[in-house]
Order: C-alpha cells, then structure tokens, then sequence
C-alpha cells in the first residue's frame, strides 16, 4: 500500500487508559506514540523510525536514549497493521 497511514488503538481498563499511534509510510512503520494514564500520573514515548531503525525516542517532552528493544514496537505494529488491512480489504 503506497500511502500514509494511521491506525490508533484506545483500551479503558480498571481506571487505566491507554492510548496508542501507528503512523506507516508505504506500508513501514515511521512513528509510534504511547501514552498511559492511570488518573494520577500520565507517560508518553514517541518512538521516530527511517527504514526500520530508530533515530528518536523520547518520554514526555525529552529526547533520551532508548534501552529496549527498538524493534518491538514494530512487531506491535506489523499485528495492527495486518488487522488494519484486513478490515481495509473488505
């Protein structure tokens, strides 16, 4: 699929909400965002990619290393995208 694309994903669980971005570019992830609130404290991370690697990570408002594993939001991602086009196909 040549275009740009975004598939969000919000879930409400025991006062906890969550709140997800997947921003694909020819059909590759470009952007994740996440952000988690549980009424009190709200997290975010932005995660920016180029040709599967990632270049920024940030948490709330500043730029930071990332520890993880860079790839494991594209493996989140490939699952939503995958369902994306399922329901985009029909």
């Amino acid at each position: 699929l040549n275009a740009l694309y975004l598939v969000t994903l919000k879930t409400e669980i025991a006062g906890r909400n969550e709140y997800r971005e997947f921003l694909f570019k020819d059909g590759k992830l470009i952007f994740y965002f996440e952000q988690s609130s549980n009424g009190e404290e709200t997290l975010e991370y932005r995660f920016y990619y180029d040709r599967g690697k990632l270049f920024r990570f940030m948490q709330g408002n500043e730029i930071i290393g990332y520890d993880g594993d860079s790839q494991e939001p594209i493996v989140k991602a490939k699952g939503w995208q995958n369902l994306f086009m399922q329901l985009f196909n029909h």
